[in-house]
């Protein structure tokens, strides 16, 4: 389940912007009881100053009206012109392998494995068979979402060096910043931040403290688009760009902010399609490589039109 406010901004002139507030309390953004006093303080008429001064503490309530306005802007969002490759997202356990055939005939090239679910032992027996059944020129990443002790990364990281894996995102918790570094300067593998680089003020500690690896950055969480775009030539670190299970409408200002980026080679984590079936937000095909430029305005009307305001 995703909770989540979704914001329509019209302006006197009749033009329509479209934002999304999709609070992750797990990643220290503001909950969703914060966000729905926020916005009902607004009230239905609010200048645009008084919208663009959304300070950054709420980051996801900042992401979500800021978009929105930048959808009001005369000219409409300028096309990006390039399109942004999707790593799929592997199920845990076994279901991994039969997942991994379906995406790959889809054309999927880039595979993203949560690890840390069961018996490590067993884990890395299977993690065996998915690195034999990776397409040719295929890439795989692991994902620990900070489950693993010290000694039980170090065993993964082993076994990702020697099978040439892209990159370790979180192994360890939060807290082991200074193990994360030395599991970073002690392996091949390149080690990804996640939850140790939730929000922008995370994402500048990283950098400043010369991380040596990646960062994940999921714009849902990151605050106003503006303010990241402003601190992103500073970044010396590779970015991966990732969802945090948006509908369409956070999914896309998510997805421009990823194809403005400079590319790295690494595919970004959108790979969300299929996860919600049911919410009646469905704009953007899920498939290998995604269009940023695909959905205008006039769609997200639609939607909003098809969907009711319920």
């Amino acid at each position: 389940m995703r909770e989540g406010i979704i914001v329509r901004l019209e302006d006197a002139a009749g033009r329509t912007g479209f934002g999304e507030i999709a609070p992750l309390e797990g990643f220290g953004t503001e909950s969703m009881a914060e966000a729905l006093e926020y916005c009902t303080a607004l009230g239905e008429r609010a200048d645009r100053a008084v919208l663009s001064e959304t300070p950054q503490y709420l980051s996801c309530c900042a992401f979500g009206l800021h978009s929105a306005l930048e959808m009001l802007n005369d000219a409409g969002p300028s096309p990006i012109g390039r399109m942004v490759e999707i790593c799929a997202l592997l199920p845990a356990g076994t279901q991994a392998l039969n997942a991994l055939s379906s995406f790959a005939e889809q054309g999927f090239r880039a595979f993203k494995w949560k690890i840390g679910i069961g018996n490590i032992s067993s884990e890395q027996n299977l993690f065996r068979e998915i690195i034999r059944a990776l397409p040719s020129g295929s890439r795989l990443r692991l994902d620990g979402n900070g489950r693993f002790a010290l000694a039980e990364a170090e065993s993964w990281l082993r076994l990702c060096d020697e099978f040439g894996v892209e990159f370790f995102e979180q192994p360890l918790s939060s807290e082991h910043f200074n193990d994360l570094l030395k599991l970073a300067r002690d392996f091949r593998t390149p080690i990804a931040l996640d939850e140790s680089a939730a929000g922008l003020e995370s994402l500048i500690k990283a950098v400043e403290g010369n991380w040596p690896g990646l960062l994940v950055v999921k714009p849902a969480i990151m605050g106003a688009p503006e303010v990241f775009r402003k601190w992103r030539p500073n970044c010396t670190c590779p970015l991966i760009f990732s969802s945090a299970f948006e509908t369409a409408i956070g999914y896309q200002a998510g997805l421009r902010l990823a194809a403005e980026a400079d590319s790295t080679g690494y595919a970004s984590g959108f790979g969300i399609g299929g996860f919600f079936p049911n919410d009646g937000f469905h704009l953007h095909e899920a498939g290998p490589h995604v269009d940023p430029d695909q959905c205008s305005t006039q769609d997200f009307v639609a939607l909003w039109d098809r969907i009711g305001t319920s």
